[in-house]
């Protein structure tokens, strides 16, 4: 029945925000679950819910609304930053599943400006810079072209490995991507024209 289905969904939500992991989401669905459970039970009449009648005291009534419409706009505002933050992590999920690493750039990019805050976000669309700038220079023969090219994926590696050490300078991660960002350019500068010109 959906009394019994609510109370193991909202236990099992306890459980992983208690023991395991927790974040917003989750936070969210927890209570929202708990909510439903409770609903569940007072409309089976299992719960009696005590009648008041505070609201007929005008005073008491204003403080009550109040209350209530704080409560309310505080609910929507969490669920608006959840909401983003879910579909932030959907766009990743796909950029982790993509086929080319345009397409896994671009994913990664929505995850961005979604939620600018996360250093792995960045992390990871430097290295898909990288990565495209090896596939680059094992294909492209025009010497204009690679220095162009060359230069535009260099500078948006070093931006995003740079933000993302700014965001969490403790990640050793992040130093790490900045570290192989850094390695690349070397590498490159080793290896003369027409490479060389592309990096600055």
């Amino acid at each position: 029945s959906g009394l019994v289905i609510t109370f193991i969904v909202s236990a099992f939500l306890w459980v992983v925000n208690l023991l395991i992991v927790s974040n917003v989401t989750i936070f969210v669905m927890t209570f929202t679950m708990t909510t439903l459970f409770v609903g569940a039970l007072i409309s089976r009449n299992i719960v009696e819910v005590p009648r008041n009648t505070y609201l007929k005291d005008p005073r008491n009534s204003f403080f009550a609304i109040l209350l209530l419409v704080c409560i309310m706009i505080g609910s929507i505002v969490s669920l608006y930053f959840s909401s983003v933050k879910l579909v932030s992590i959907v766009y990743f999920t796909k950029a982790t599943n993509a086929t080319s690493v345009e397409s896994a750039q671009t994913y990664v990019q929505h995850a961005i400006q979604l939620q600018n805050k996360n250093d792995n976000y960045y992390r990871t669309l430097s290295s898909l810079y990288l990565n495209q700038l090896g596939t680059l220079l094992s294909k492209d023969k025009n010497t204009q072209n690679l220095q162009t090219n060359v230069q535009g994926l260099l500078n948006a590696a070093q931006q995003s490995s740079t933000q993302a050490v700014s965001i969490d300078s403790n990640n050793y991660s992040n130093w790490l991507s900045l570290g192989q960002f850094f390695q690349s350019a070397t590498m490159l500068q080793a290896e003369g024209d027409p490479y060389k010109n592309g990096v600055t």
